[in-house]
């Protein structure tokens, strides 16, 4: 990587150097204010931003001309945004500057309710639909209670238990899912054990997990709730084994740089090269047949290279079957997907893969599909209302809170039921009941009961670990890498019999996603023809099932949906059936499913895009109770804010305090903490000084001041730095004034102020040091 900057020290290009041909250079552009402006890829593509004179972003602009405004208060909270297709989402604040209300375009209105400590207590749907939150007196949420509209009885009541440390220990949860846990933690507050109760009354049934970790904090053992374990070995950091429960094990063999460049299955070698920007370039799984793991001597049974083009998108996919290709518009959405001849779809292969060809508004609604010929029809919420043509026109239609509730097709009608959490609990099939589902506290969807018959689901911050079916009997296990993302490494899947674990070896593409499954003797059992949005046929030769989809999706057979962690995805579409939970923080449209571009981008919790933006909870962390907080649940905590980018004044008046003490005789000296505030901005700012000097200056004061400065250090970064100046000071006991002139890095200062404690006078020559512990921008409050 290499970094171009210009006469003020900005970045205005970022070089990725792919090899001694190819070199990817991305722009950056500035105002005269030094905002950035403009970004422009190794595509050629611009996205511009303006700004208004208090440097709030106002308006962007994308590379295909979409323009998206941001409307402020005088406060600078953004009360609106209006998105490229015109529509406007509105949002309302009280007296501290708390979000009360968010309205949709269609009017729709989601409202919050605070206690005095500024911490949600009530969220209520457009439906009416609320959530109640209690927290004790140290601040930890103890407690929700769920209630539908026009009800009285909540339908669930969920309690958090905690330790003296505040690490999450339990939970309990009552109503229409009955559930608890129990968590033991090591001293670094990790898990070593889940206790789990699945079920209520006589039919409540208990599994255990349990954890152990490296001196690094590494995954070093999983225990699976029939008691066996599954074991990894590192080696400098790097993952080198993977032990199977019950014996045998897979093996990494080689890295380039961090990452794996081969790894060992039973029966399988898998190959994985990459490209100068640690771009998966190739994958290649051979059986080991006649050979042994170096020499592998069987059929090769996946051979994939990929090609990228200027922007990082992959062009090209080559295989033995032939090339895939790929093309974009410059908002990086998919717009053809060309698979080889051999494999698409023709009056003598109806199952064949389709020529996909798609076509997107400016918010990324699919707008036309060549295999799913007729209108693409949205409401002004973004919502799908109408596809197809023929026996395939499909009409849809919405909850007051925005999930897709009836799909009417000539065939019949599906309809779909939501709970006061806003999750999907019922399927109906032409009026019959097919599916019920069920969540724990945290998002995650632990049973499902599709024909009277149920399943229930067990996890690790991995993913899927267990399926255990309506006796409590362990049926289905999963394996993953560990520490990996949610949903993005599966390695294999056994099926459980009493005793016996029959295992297949997952091969997954560049994304995670599963492509291909084999057994001890490298013999495929399972592999996928998936279309670029997900729908998969499998082939007819498959001995067994594998339900794993994109990252963090679970295929459900009975209504062709992926369930998503947070959300439910349809392949059909290319898009989620429920609104994001985390709303315009998830992107402008709350249904989109990567922003149209399923090639490079995931989104393993129903949530955001990965990779491309980044994690918009970075305080939630992960293991459990993490969720909850990414559901938006529990707020972030309150960042430092800088005003450095507002227009800049001739000169700033910073009024504050300070605490400390001066000293001297002929020589000075000075340590304070200060406490300042920009009288124009409302930047205060936290700073540490020590100074020193010469001059006839006598005596020692110690306590505090208030202080009046006049500066050219309009932001607090400013106030950083050395300066200089003449110093002056007269005090008697606990009452005196002094001042200083002079000036530094950040341009002149005078200060006078009122003295604390001491006796003191003189005039002295003086240098100074500070250094900014901390800014934030203190909110006026308003009676």
């Amino acid at each position: 990587m290499e970094y171009r900057y210009d006469a003020r020290d900005r970045a205005v290009q970022s070089i990725r150097v792919v090899d001694a041909t190819t070199r990817l250079t991305t722009r950056i552009g500035y105002d005269g204010k030094g905002r950035a402006v403009s970004r422009t890829d190794p595509a050629g593509h611009a996205a511009l931003t303006q700004y208004d004179g208090l440097g709030r972003a106002v308006q962007t602009t994308d590379a295909l001309g979409g323009v998206t405004g941001y409307q402020y208060d005088a406060r600078d909270n953004l009360i609106a945004l209006t998105d490229a297709s015109g529509q406007t989402h509105r949002f309302d604040y009280d007296a501290a500057g708390r979000k009360i209300k968010e309205t949709r375009p269609l009017g729709g209105a989601i409202q919050y309710a605070y206690d005095v400590l500024g911490r949600v207590t009530d969220r209520t749907d457009p439906a009416g639909h609320a959530r109640h939150f209690t927290y004790d007196a140290a601040g930890r949420k103890t407690g929700e209670t769920h209630l539908a509209a026009g009800q009285t009885a909540p339908g669930q009541t969920l309690g958090y238990q905690y330790d003296a440390a505040d690490r999450l220990t339990g939970y309990t949860q009552t109503g229409d899912t009955a559930s608890s846990a129990a968590y033991t933690l090591d001293a670094l507050g990790r898990p070593v054990a889940e206790t789990l109760t699945y079920g209520g009354g006589t039919g409540a049934f208990t599994q255990t997990l349990r954890h152990a970790y490296t001196a690094d904090g590494r995954r070093q053992r999983l225990d699976y709730p029939d008691g066996t374990s599954a074991n990894y070995g590192y080696d400098q950091g790097r993952l080198q084994s993977a032990g199977l429960p019950g014996g045998g094990e897979i093996r990494w063999r080689a890295y380039q740089w961090r990452q794996p460049a081969r790894v060992d299955y039973p029966g399988v070698v898998r190959r994985l090269d990459y490209d100068a920007l640690q771009r998966l370039a190739r994958i290649q799984a051979q059986a080991i047949g006649p050979g042994n793991a170096d020499a592998p001597a069987g059929p090769v049974l996946l051979d994939w290279r990929y090609r990228f083009d200027a922007a990082g998108n992959i062009s090209q996919r080559e295989t033995s079957d032939g090339v895939f290709a790929y093309a974009y518009d410059p908002l990086d959405r998919l717009t053809e997907a060309t698979p080889p001849s051999a494999l698409q779809q023709s009056a003598g292969s109806p199952d064949g893969l389709p020529l996909e060809r798609y076509g997107y508004d400016a918010v990324h609604n699919r707008t036309s599909s060549a295999h799913q010929p007729g209108v693409w029809a949205y409401n002004a919420d973004n919502q799908l209302i109408q596809y197809g043509q023929g026996d395939a026109l499909a009409t849809l239609s919405y909850t007051v809170a925005g999930h897709l509730e009836t799909e009417r097709r000539s065939g019949g009608q599906t309809r779909y039921g939501y709970d006061a959490a806003e999750r999907l609990r019922r399927l109906e099939i032409d009026g019959q009941e097919r599916a019920t589902y069920q969540y724990d506290p945290f998002g995650r969807r632990i049973a499902k009961t599709v024909d009277g018959q149920t399943t229930w689901y067990l996890y690790a911050p991995e993913g899927l670990l267990a399926e255990i079916d309506s006796a409590g009997r362990l049926a289905r296990a999963y394996g993953w890498q560990p520490d990996a993302p949610f949903g993005t490494a599966p390695i294999w899947q056994a099926e459980v019999v009493g005793a016996s674990w029959r295992f297949h070896f997952i091969q997954p593409d560049h994304l995670g996603t599963p492509q291909l499954a084999t057994d001890a003797q490298g013999q495929i059992t399972w592999q996928a023809r998936p279309e670029a949005f997900g729908r998969t046929t499998t082939a007819a030769s498959a001995s067994f099932t594998v339900n794993l989809r994109f990252p963090g999706q679970y295929y459900d057979a009975e209504s062709g949906l992926h369930y998503n962690y947070m959300r439910d995805y349809d392949p059909q579409t290319g898009r989620y059936i429920q609104s994001d939970p985390i709303g315009l923080r998830g992107g402008v449209n709350a249904y989109a499913y990567v922003r149209g571009n399923p090639v490079i981008r995931y989104d393993f919790l129903g949530l955001y895009v990965n990779p491309g933006a980044p994690d918009p909870y970075p305080h939630c962390g992960r293991g459990p109770g993490s969720e909850n907080c990414r559901a938006g649940l529990v707020p972030p905590p309150p960042k430092p804010n800088c005003n450095c980018d507002r227009e800049k004044g001739p000169f700033a008046v910073w009024a504050g305090g300070s605490a400390g003490g001066s000293f001297g005789l002929v020589a000075y000296g000075l340590a304070k903490t200060m406490f300042l505030t920009n009288v124009f901005t409302r930047e205060t700012c936290i700073l540490s000084v020590k100074c020193g000097g010469l001059g006839p200056y006598l005596g020692v004061v110690l306590g505090g001041s208030a202080e009046l400065s006049i500066s050219g250090a309009w932001c607090g970064k400013d106030l950083a730095g050395l300066s200089f100046g003449v110093l002056g000071d007269i005090g008697v006991e606990c009452a005196g004034a002094g001042g200083s002139i002079g000036g530094g890095s950040s341009g002149f200062e005078m200060t006078v102020g009122l003295k604390g404690c001491g006796a003191v006078a003189g005039i002295a020559l003086y240098g100074c040091f500070a250094e900014v512990i901390s800014c934030f921008i203190v909110k006026p409050i308003n009676f």
